[in-house]
């Protein structure tokens, strides 16, 4: 099952199948996007969303 969350910082949707998936891809998102580098805390909040989900 694909899992869907919104990068914090525009709204993208990020797909993944499971949490490890989305976090690889929220982090290439970031990169792609010209996103500045997400500091320790954000990549915590972005594992809750994940889990949360």
């Amino acid at each position: 099952m694909v899992k869907v969350i919104n990068c914090p910082i525009c709204k993208a949707e990020i797909k993944g199948a499971n949490e490890d998936e989305l976090l690889k891809n929220g982090l290439a998102h970031a990169k792609e996007a010209g996103h500045r580098d997400p500091t320790d805390e954000e990549i915590e909040q972005l594992r809750k969303m994940v889990r949360d989900e």
